[in-house]
């Protein structure tokens, strides 16, 4: 029995659909893509945002670490030369004033007593040169520290001494140690006491005068001074300070004739 036209007017209606189906599926992937494509690779597309400023917090403390361990270093490196410098003229000398005769402990013994002799002297020769100033920077300090009196209705009130600055005990100790060694302290060694002084005590009066006075007594030019600031970053600290050089020849003779004879018990 042949199907009824209204059969297939039904599969025909169906198969335009299913062919207008197909073409749409045929096109995916040609044009737009789905919403759904778009929302499933959307986060995945997403850039992460590094913190690049805690990489940046860290590598500046490693650079900060790295910049003390230099310092320190430098430091303990300039320490090891003059001990080792030290210790070369003491051998030299002992080595130099070994005079061998028959009995070995006695010549060891007149061997270190001609060494010390030797170093005594040297130890006078530094003394007479640094007692052009350095008495004078003493006193400087001494009448700094001077009992401080104010006059009230009641009488006269002591306020007590002015304290002495850690940076200048620090610098007078230097020169101090450095003579008895037997070695002249010279512009490099006020130069390397500067470096391992704090950047903040630089800035204090007390200390930029005390520098000030030790650099005209050492004769560093204004040429030098501000070579030396200039590579040390340390212009716009210490500068220009301390360019009257008449206060070097005023030192007090009292105080270098004492200075002399601290010398000579040193030697005794």
């Amino acid at each position: 029995m042949p199907p009824s036209l209204g059969v297939l007017n039904t599969m025909g209606g169906n198969g335009d659909i299913l062919e207008h189906k197909l073409a749409l599926l045929s096109t995916v992937g040609k044009g737009a893509p789905s919403p759904f494509t778009m929302s499933t690779a959307s986060p995945a597309a997403a850039p992460s945002v590094p913190h690049f400023h805690n990489i940046e917090k860290l590598q500046a403390a490693v650079d900060a670490l790295e910049s003390t361990k230099c310092q320190q270093s430098a430091r303990l490196t300039t320490a090891l030369e003059i001990l080792e410098q030290d210790r070369h003229e003491c051998l030299a000398g002992k080595f130099r004033s070994l005079r061998v005769h028959c009995d070995a402990s006695e010549d060891l013994k007149r061997m270190r007593e001609r060494s010390e002799r030797h170093r005594a002297q040297r130890v006078l020769e530094v003394v007479s040169k640094t007692a052009d100033w350095y008495p004078e920077v003493l006193r400087r300090i001494v009448a700094r520290e001077g009992v401080n009196a104010s006059s009230t209705g009641t009488g006269t009130v002591t306020t007590g001494l002015l304290p002495l600055h850690a940076a200048e005990h620090f610098i007078v100790q230097v020169v101090h140690r450095f003579t008895n060694s037997g070695c002249e302290f010279q512009q490099a060694q006020l130069y390397t006491c500067i470096l391992h002084l704090h950047p903040e005590d630089l800035e204090l009066l007390q200390v930029q005068q005390l520098l000030g006075f030790i650099r005209n007594a050492l004769h560093i030019s204004d040429t030098e001074w501000t070579q030396f600031c200039e590579a040390h970053g340390l212009l716009g600290r210490i500068g220009e300070f301390g360019n009257d050089r008449k206060d070097v020849a005023r030192i007090v003779p009292a105080l270098a004739t004492s200075l002399e004879s601290q010398g000579s018990q040193l030697a005794q």
